[in-house]
């Protein structure tokens, strides 16, 4: 993808645009991982392309999972199945330039292939129908469908109601959501949700048989299903009985009506549901493109093309819908191997390098037997206007065409509706069950009638459009499956031819829908399938590897001692074997690169990784000797450091010891010291005591005497006042 956008946003050395279109051709088998690769280069595109509308890129990107909900289908190898083709052409506008930068992505449109038709009226055990119609029944609040009892999705799986870890509601409101966004009205998505209803109820339509005059008939049953079937397509249940039972017939100027079967009157039944889905499906496609696409003639648009189409398939049964696919794989198939050599050619034509011509597989056989004059399809067209037209007459009249001219055609030996394609991929064996029935994909005028008829505005406007006709043997015939797919192929091929072309090969790991296994032999069976190993194979008939001069030096000048140009240094290297015109040689030099034949490259890497190799040797031994030295300096460093600490710790256990006993001597001169200190502290208090008690006493002593003295005075002075008073 980014060189597809390179090539569209090309620039001349003026500054003009200069860019040309682009496409890449995705192609892969079921579960290969196609889809998502289309989506995640779409994602890249509109990432790196500048926007001018945002909400125009928003429409191209989520227009991806809304045509994966009306077009896509569990079945056994893959969850998400696309049950079509697409060719997306993204449009950029290359005159303009947002910011002076790259060409911005302006619109998108859309054409689709070959939508599988069968899968509406019925699905194999374990697979189911389109997700849209799980989606209406599961997530509309009003939805008429029971799954369970819809005759055409009963005996699908019921079971899984998840998607890729999306529910069914879920998906059925992204995708609605998805309508409203490119430009679908509240009412269109009510009517397109009552389509998908009505498509289911139809098959609950049935009908009995029944004896007339002009042999075996059949009669519509009047019953809940037929009567609720009839109200939701609009019509009245006479009416789709008639044109469910009974065919018109033109005769000239005659009209009559003849009687259907029973079993006619259910394929009816059935080819009404797949045109009904079929032409909504193409509604939804016309309006997302109407939404999408620029719209602007006059821009000058540049387009990047991508193509998701089916890989090439071989099943144990080969119906009518594999030979369409494997038709389109041989075209693609001849597309690839002319632009694989056509691009070889011109590379070594443009660089002056001798080549011999290489037998490579071409498979314009193949294809002149499919569409060549009186080809397959030729004769499936000109069997389904015969009157009496069968499986087996088809088979029979390809038989005698083509059963001893056409090497790639086999007869079948036992069963009459069989025969055997060698197409490049392998041999096909394809059953001609039904094939007159899917290539001519009628619908009676009858039922188209009713249906144009109807109430129900947007179905009658679906059947409103013509029939397309083509004249064969000066009859207006409507135009088979074959012809319309053909014409569809060919308008691609043309469109596809005007680009320069990218090619995507997906691979499928296993066939058992694991992350962790690898199925070597199914990756090799894919590979072969897809082309791959057969143009490996072709390119290395050639020159398969080559490289620019100036590598050549860069990379093997080691090998030698010669200086000079490349053709010397190669002289030098190789030898002298250089290829010419005239003889073939392991090597050869080019305008600006030089090729090498098979083996030559690989033989002087592994001279190159030899030399290197010694080399290496040499670097590892000093790179060892270095590290050893520093590590024996480390270490030495280490050990004095240990020395030191050793001797810094016996000296510091040294003095701690003499320390302690310093203190305990200072301690013990201290203590007696203190000793004597308090034992005359001790003599002295006591001395105090007792002469402080002797005192006291001699005061105690001092002072009574002297009270008793002054007691005395007192009294004798008293006496004489008391004396001197009585008297």
């Amino acid at each position: 993808s980014a060189m597809a956008y390179d090539g569209v946003a090309a620039r001349s050395v003026g500054g003009a645009a200069a860019g040309v279109d682009q496409s890449i051709l995705v192609s892969g088998e079921s579960g290969a991982g196609k889809t998502e690769t289309v989506k995640i280069m779409m994602g890249y595109l509109a990432s790196v392309a500048g926007q001018t509308d945002g909400v125009v890129v928003k429409r191209v990107l989520e227009s991806q999972p809304l045509l994966e909900s009306f077009g896509n289908a569990k079945t056994v190898r893959n969850d998400n199945s696309s049950r079509f083709g697409k060719f997306t052409q993204l449009e950029f506008d290359a005159t303009a330039r947002v910011g002076g930068g790259d060409p911005p992505l302006v619109g998108s449109r859309c054409r689709t292939y070959l939508l599988e038709k069968s899968r509406i009226t019925g699905q194999a055990p374990g697979e189911r129908a389109y997700h849209c119609f799980y989606g209406v029944a599961r997530g509309r609040s009003n939805s008429r469908l029971d799954l369970k009892q819809q005759r055409f999705t009963a005996k699908g799986d019921l079971a899984t109601n998840k998607i890729e870890g999306m529910s069914d509601p879920d998906r059925f409101a992204k995708t609605w959501d998805a309508l409203r966004l490119v430009g679908v009205e509240d009412n269109e998505r009510d009517a397109i949700a009552d389509l998908l209803e009505v498509t289911l109820l139809l098959g609950d339509v049935d009908v009995e048989a029944t004896s007339t005059e002009q042999g075996e008939g059949s009669k519509l049953l009047e019953d809940a299903a037929s009567t609720k079937a009839s109200q939701a397509l609009g019509v009245n249940a006479e009416a789709l009985g008639k044109a469910l039972t009974e065919r018109t017939v033109k005769a000239r100027n005659e009209t009559f009506k003849v009687p259907l079967t029973q079993q006619q009157a259910r394929d009816a039944r059935d080819a009404l549901a797949k045109e009904i889905y079929v032409r909504t499906f193409d509604y939804i496609v016309g309006k997302i493109n109407t939404a999408t696409s620029s719209g602007d003639v006059d821009r000058a648009m540049r387009v990047v093309g991508l193509l998701d189409i089916f890989g090439f398939e071989s099943f144990a049964v080969n119906r009518f819908e594999q030979l369409c696919i494997n038709y389109t794989n041989e075209k693609l198939q001849q597309k690839f191997t002319l632009d694989l050599f056509k691009t070889v050619q011109q590379e070594y034509d443009e660089e002056g390098v001798p080549w011999t011509h290489v037998a490579f597989p071409d498979n314009a056989a193949v294809l002149t037997l499919i569409e060549g004059r009186m080809g397959i399809i030729d004769v499936l067209n000109e069997e389904c206007v015969r009157p009496r037209g069968s499986d087996e007459g088809f088979v029979s009249k390809l038989t005698t065409l083509h059963g001893t001219e056409s090497t790639r055609y086999i007869p079948h030996k036992m069963n009459r509706d069989q025969f055997t394609i060698k197409h490049y991929a392998g041999d096909v064996t394809y059953t001609a069950h039904h094939w007159l029935e899917r290539n001519t994909d009628a619908l009676p005028e009858d039922l188209a009638g009713v249906a144009r008829s109807s109430s129900f505005t947007m179905l009658a406007s679906l059947f409103s459009s013509s029939v397309v006709t083509t004249k064969t043997k000066g009859k207006l015939v409507k135009d088979t499956v074959c012809t319309k797919f053909k014409a569809q192929l060919t308008l691609l091929m043309e469109e596809i031819e005007r680009t320069t072309v990218q090619y995507v090969r997906c691979v499928k790991p296993n066939s058992i829908k694991s992350s962790s296994h690898y199925d070597v032999e199914m990756v090799v069976d894919q590979l072969r399938c897809a082309g791959v190993i057969e143009a490996i194979r072709v390119a290395r008939a050639g020159y398969p590897n080559k490289l620019p001069h100036a590598e050549v030096p860069r990379r093997f000048g080691l090998l030698c001692d010669t200086s000079g140009s490349t053709l010397q240094l190669c002289k030098s290297l190789i030898g002298e074997e250089l290829a010419t015109q005239k003889r073939d040689g392991p090597y050869a030099v080019g305008s600006t690169r030089v090729y090498f034949k098979a083996g030559v490259l690989e033989a002087l890497e592994r001279r190159r990784a030899d030399a290197l190799g010694e080399r290496a040797i040499v670097v590892q031994a000093r790179w060892r000797q270095i590290r050893h030295t520093r590590r024996y300096n480390n270490a030495k460093q280490g050990a004095k450091k240990v020395q030191a600490r050793h001797r810094r710790y016996i000296a510091r256990r040294v003095y701690l010891k003499t320390k302690a006993a310093a203190i305990l001597a200072q301690s013990a001169r201290r203590a007696c010291v203190a000793r004597k200190r308090v034992a005359a502290l001790r003599r002295n208090r006591a001395a105090s005591r007792v002469a402080a008690a002797w005192r006291g006493r001699k005061e105690q002593r001092a002072y009574s005497k002297l009270r008793t003295n002054a007691v005395t005075i007192q009294k004798v002075q008293r006496r004489r006042a008391a004396v001197a008073l009585f008297v």
